[in-house]
């Protein structure tokens, strides 16, 4: 059973249609327009083992503090703890959270045994033959320059980082910098702060937003994915790596946001996990490096091509399912034993 809230009572995206027509009738219920308690008295009323929040924004955390359900899951939008005593568990990795953190989360750990995050890139968007001259074209990069990409929101931006991508660019002068476009104040800052520090701002490329097909399909286009150092890319590291097995140079550090692109790389094949440093001046080489030997670059992308992506439990769905199943029941199991209080057991896992 799905408790949907849309943002309003139009909401037509095509992910809201896909899980809606794949769900029996009336095991999908909107909560928009309807108050908290209401929501938090349907959800009990249905008699629910489990309730998974993945609301990102946690507008309607309210729900949880009811109770509604015995067992209340924290999992996958918002990257970290919820801070709040009303939920049990958080659904994480040994990597994004290692068990040596879990004194920083209020939930319980239900561990994966790959990456935490589930995709659906094979079902949903098919990897295609691409002509990488024809995609640049399109996109208008330079055929023959090293393109660094980073598609995260601006958002996820910081002085730090990019001034490591600035410096990486100096010594690779035939490197572009591709970006996502915000709207046009934001796209003048970035280029002044290319300008600040001393890289020409027409090597800053920035892309319109796309459909989530089409930009897939083009980030093929790139050579190499910069990450950034306080908010890592997550979804967008795994679309790099579906669309053409670009290389994600990452830098985790102790909390759980900072983690996810090694996450992710880890999930991959341990041939991705090359370019996850372990300093920022490590970073700093490691993109340096694929910046400006092509030996290098096309080498690993070529492993990270073999590597999969079909064949990687990243983006095996199949998998992840049997295992998210597994460890939800064994959360079940222990919460109904009563041997999942948090002084008693810190991690359940299906593995």
């Amino acid at each position: 059973c799905l408790i949907r809230h849309a943002v309003d009572s139009l909401c037509r995206s095509r992910f809201r249609q896909n899980i809606r027509s794949s769900l029996p009738e009336g095991q999908f219920i909107e909560a928009f327009g309807r108050s908290d308690v209401e929501v938090a008295e349907i959800v009990n009323s249905l008699g629910l083992h489990v309730l998974v929040d993945i609301d990102y924004y946690k507008n309607r955390m309210q729900i949880l503090v009811f109770r509604p359900c015995q067992i209340q899951v924290n999992f996958l939008a918002h990257p970290g703890t919820s801070g709040a005593d009303y939920i049990d568990f958080i659904v994480v990795d040994k990597i994004v959270a290692p068990p040596e953190n879990y004194e920083f989360f209020t939930e319980k750990f239900l561990l994966m045994h790959h990456h935490y995050q589930v995709n659906d890139h094979a079902a949903m968007y098919p990897r295609k033959e691409q002509d990488r001259a024809q995609l640049r074209r399109k996109e208008n990069l330079p055929q023959d320059a090293v393109v660094l990409c980073n598609f995260n929101s601006l958002y996820k931006f910081e002085p730090n980082s990019f001034s490591v991508w600035m410096r990486v660019m100096k010594r690779a002068p035939k490197s572009v910098l591709w970006l996502v476009s915000d709207g046009p104040e934001c796209d003048e800052n970035l280029r002044h702060q290319a300008r600040e520090r001393g890289v020409d701002p027409s090597r800053i490329i920035l892309a319109d937003r796309a459909d989530f097909d089409k930009h897939i399909q083009r980030a093929a286009a790139a050579d190499v994915f910069l990450d950034s150092f306080v908010y890592n890319a997550h979804t967008t590291a795994a679309d790099v790596l579906w669309s053409g097995g670009i290389p994600v140079v990452t830098l985790p550090d102790d909390i759980m946001h900072t983690r996810l692109a090694a996450g992710v790389s880890y999930g991959y094949h341990p041939s991705a996990q090359a370019t996850t440093a372990c300093s920022r001046e490590d970073y700093e080489h490691i993109a340096t490096v694929l910046a400006t030997n092509e030996r290098a670059r096309l080498g690993l992308r070529n492993a990270l091509l073999e590597a999969g992506p079909e064949g990687s439990p990243l983006f095996d769905s199949p998998a992840w399912i049997a295992d998210f199943e597994n460890t939800l029941v064994m959360a079940i199991e222990a919460q109904i034993g009563g041997y999942a209080s948090k002084d008693k057991l810190n991690v359940i896992s299906g593995q």
